[in-house]
């Protein structure tokens, strides 16, 4: 997804363009002027309009430069299911073959889970099952 910057990049030269003429504008009246105070008062808002431009020229360079570099994504799979794109269904007997294989060690992993869960909980299932049974055989209660 890409982003438009062209109104706000000719904004920034627009900006620029009307603090260096008001700049023009200073430098006239302070070459006119004949009173200390003026021309320090001048002087400051010069300067202070000079920052002005090195900012909007620092966010112009800033959008030009991110606008050089676009971003991509790029998306790496070994299976071409396994993409946020997937092509169009039809008969494909490898990759069909590849999920059934899939799918197959799926289940053998969680029986595998399974079992090692349950061998690990024995510790308390297999104390309970002989209490059960010895319960059973002592006072008939299953």
């Amino acid at each position: 997804m890409g982003v438009d910057v062209t109104e706000e990049f000719a904004d920034l030269e627009a900006r620029i363009k009307t603090l260096e003429t008001t700049i023009s504008q200073f430098e006239a009246i302070k070459a006119r002027a004949t009173k200390i105070s003026d021309l320090v008062s001048i002087t400051s808002q010069i300067i202070s309009l000079r920052e002005q431009i090195d900012v909007l020229k620092g966010q112009k360079k800033f959008i030009a430069e991110a606008a050089a570099y676009p971003k991509i994504t790029v998306y790496l799979a070994t299976d071409e299911f396994a993409l946020p794109y997937q092509p169009p269904e039809g008969f494909r007997p490898g990759t069909v073959f590849k999920l059934a294989v899939r799918s197959l060690l799926s289940l053998i992993y969680a029986v595998g889970n399974f079992l090692i869960w349950a061998a690990v909980y024995s510790i308390l299932w297999i104390p309970v099952l002989f209490l059960l049974r010895y319960l059973n055989r002592r006072f008939k209660i299953f």
